[in-house]
């Protein structure tokens, strides 16, 4: 594998685009498969030029052809990718798109771990169809058996060409990838109906919008449409053209949402064979809980695999890589009650079962959703006294008190009806972290939320301390950051799991207010340190 991503590395130096440079390495590879490269080195051993040989031969080979840049040392990068196997490629792939971040292609591939669990629950036959709806990269292709007809959509061109190169190293029997929006127009589909496929394979994509609006009346949804839930759109697009087994990767948070909950059951009755929930952390730059649903007819039970314990992962740098693949398998394959498994009757189960444990609420059943207000900069302005409270005046741990922005004009109805209440709890609406605080009970008379403020008001002192505590905890920050993509999601915000025992996680308020002073006192000796600095 060293010497693909050598190849990678100095490719990109040469090349503007990063997916071009993949390309123009995949080519070198499609050379080695057709025993093309020895022909080149050899030439080049004489000192002889092969730019104009490797394009000859690259295009003889290939449906479509990217020219490498002239200045690229090809004697170099052919005789590396001679000595290396072919098979390292999906090592390759994982590692540049799940650990080299940087190049941001993990949106666009699936972990290795993952889509060899995902390929093993399929349990792919020779001769069966394969439809992968948004494929990406491909790179899932590598892991998958050859001798199968392969079937697939995806939106770049780009990546297309990528995931082709790949099936023609792998030789399939067969494969059909287009390039096309499956929202507006299904590809396999005529007027018999829906092409149905043997088993169907899908990792959705969560980081783009969907335009939803125009498909709300497609046979293919039955209305169950959700611009905040993409992967339904996914999943309900392949149930159309499903015959006998697929799997998907889903967030967890769809069983958990209360507005989607009977239109699932309604759709998935019966259908629902397994569910494994899988650990934290384990697709990079996504805060999400995930599992993996394997879908197919006449389940009347429902296997439910928990994967999220230490047992099933390992740290490996900033994230976490699945392990025990054999022990999920096994599970799966016997459906036998485990210490990681159990048995569940129907989907009615399956909605209790995937809520986080202990979780009997939602943040709005237990207090009220408000956002700041601009209560300033009409011709109704009166001269009143007011604070206006924004991000800089959150004390990061425990109670904030004391505001900085006091305002001398604004509307007095609005300063009076939205004015903040001891005890509120204010989180910010902007980025992928949110940032919050509670009030104190010596909060200034008026103090005005801005409008970049979320503010939850509990119906008494007990439900706001608690459900601070739970907030503050390691737990509920990783919830909390579920409802963040580039800001804080209002509505996502409302349906936020909350632990029927939250009221005891406010029994911690002291000590955090200790190690605010602490870190209040480390802070002031730090900057006392720093001015000494600047007179020594």
């Amino acid at each position: 594998m060293k010497n693909f991503l050598d190849c990678f590395e100095y490719i990109k130096r040469y090349q503007v685009d990063i997916i071009e440079s993949l390309y123009i390495l995949l080519e070198c590879c499609i050379l080695k498969k057709h025993n093309k490269i020895k022909i080149l080195l050899l030439k080049a051993s004489k000192r002889k030029k092969i730019y104009d040989d490797f394009c000859y031969l690259a295009q003889e080979s290939l449906p479509d052809f990217i020219p490498p840049n002239p200045k690229l040392n090809l004697s170099k990068i052919l005789k590396m990718i001679d000595e290396t196997p072919l098979q390292e490629l999906a090592t390759f792939f994982d590692c540049i798109t799940q650990k080299k971040t940087n190049h941001q292609l993990y949106f666009y591939a699936t972990p290795f771990e993952i889509s060899s669990l995902l390929i093993s629950l399929l349990d792919l036959q020779k001769d069966e169809s394969l439809y992968n709806p948004c494929f990406g990269l491909g790179s899932l292709f590598l892991q998958v058996r050859n001798d199968i007809f392969l079937f697939g959509e995806e939106l770049d061109d780009r990546f297309i060409k990528i995931a082709r190169l790949l099936c023609l190293l792998r030789e399939f029997h067969s494969f059909d990838l287009v390039s096309n929006d499956i929202l507006k127009a299904p590809s396999f589909k005529d007027s018999q109906g829906f092409y149905t496929f043997d088993k169907i394979i899908c990792n959705p994509p969560l980081h783009t919008h969907l335009g939803t609006h125009y498909i709300k009346k497609d046979e293919r949804f039955s209305g169950i449409v959700s611009k905040h839930y993409p992967e339904l759109v996914f999943l309900f697009h392949s149930l159309v053209h499903l015959k006998t087994k697929g799997v998907f990767i889903l967030r967890s948070q769809i069983f958990k949402n209360s507005s989607l909950e009977q239109k699932l059951k309604k759709t998935l009755h019966n259908r629902i064979e397994c569910i494994i929930d899988l650990p934290k952390n384990i697709f990079p730059y996504q805060n999400y809980d995930f599992c993996i649903v394997v879908v197919g007819e006449s389940h009347k039970e429902i296997l439910h695999i928990d994967a999220t314990s230490d047992y099933f992962f390992t740290k490996e740098g900033r994230y976490h890589r699945l392990n025990h693949l054999d022990e999920i398998i096994h599970l799966y394959r016997t459906k036998s009650p485990s210490a990681y498994s159990k048995i569940l009757s129907h989907i009615d189960e399956l909605c209790t079962e995937t809520s986080l444990p202990n979780h009997s609420h939602t943040l709005k059943d237990i207090a009220q959703i408000l956002r700041g207000q601009r209560v300033y900069g009409s011709s109704k302005d009166k001269e009143f006294q007011y604070y206006e409270v924004g991000i800089n005046d959150f004390e990061p741990l425990g109670f904030s008190h004391t505001f900085e922005n006091l305002r001398s004009y604004g509307v007095i109805e609005k300063i009076k009806k939205h004015t903040l209440k001891p005890y509120d709890i204010l989180i910010s609406l902007r980025g992928t972290n949110p940032k919050f605080t509670i009030l104190s009970e010596n909060i200034p008379p008026y103090c005005i939320a801005n409008t970049g403020i979320a503010i939850i008001r509990t119906k008494n002192k007990e439900d706001a301390l608690g459900l601070y505590g739970y907030l503050f905890s390691s737990l509920g920050e990783q919830s909390l950051k579920q409802c963040c993509e580039d800001n804080l999601d209002i509505l996502k915000l409302q349906e936020l799991p909350i632990p029927k025992n939250y009221q005891t996680y406010g029994t911690n308020i002291q000590h955090i207010n200790e190690l605010a002073q602490k870190l209040k006192t480390i802070q002031t000796q730090i900057q006392t340190f720093k001015d000494h600095l600047c007179k020594s």
